[in-house]
């Protein structure tokens, strides 16, 4: 089952296609920050993807990365999850913010992924720079044309192995592979990378 998920209403302006209001920008500071029993800081984020309708093509799903703020190669959206919203819901609201994207999550989150962030502030707060990633599949039904960040960040679609290649970080890597197992898609992961633009 999906679920349509919007941000929240005080970040939005009064148009839109789906999931409702436009974000007119990101949201940003750590005020309402949510973090774990050890201090960790809790993120959430999105695989988004979009399946083909046509069963002829082998490369039938095809997912979004964007770049990262400093250009360092391509990730997926993902953020603080804050006090005032759900995990999905933040999810959803960082897709939007970083990547342009809106549409249905999964009910079933994909995993939780634990990584370090580089940011000199966060390796010397008393977290250390720990995260826990709560990772849901997004199933595309709007691209903007106009978005939060878009003139910090540019995406690109592609093939699941392409995918796989491009993303700067395992644990991200390891993100496709369980949710592509989960779908019982495992042939994806042995096709050639290519591009998979639609």
């Amino acid at each position: 089952m999906l679920k349509c998920l919007i941000a929240s209403p005080h970040l939005m302006s009064p148009t839109s296609l789906v999931g409702g209001p436009l974000p007119t920008h990101s949201r940003v500071g750590r005020e309402q920050q949510r973090y774990g029993i050890d201090g960790e800081r809790l993120v959430a984020g999105c695989i988004p993807v979009r399946v083909s309708s046509s069963s002829s093509s082998s490369h039938n799903i095809s997912i979004l990365l964007i770049t990262s703020r400093g250009g360092k190669g391509y990730v997926f959206p993902k953020g603080g999850w804050e006090s005032d919203e759900s995990c999905p819901e933040a999810a959803a609201r960082e897709t939007v913010e970083e990547a342009g994207v809106r549409g249905k999550l999964e009910d079933a989150p994909v995993g939780r992924y634990e990584f370090y962030s580089g940011k000199a502030e966060r390796v010397h707060s008393a977290h250390k720079g720990r995260c826990i990633a709560h990772m849901f599949a997004m199933h595309v039904e709007e691209e903007l044309s106009s978005w939060p960040e878009s003139p910090a960040r540019k995406r690109i679609w592609c093939s699941v192995p392409e995918a796989i290649q491009k993303c700067r970080h395992e644990w991200m890597k390891d993100a496709i592979r369980t949710w592509i197992k989960s779908i019982d898609r495992e042939d994806l992961l042995c096709q050639p990378a290519s591009d998979a633009r639609m």
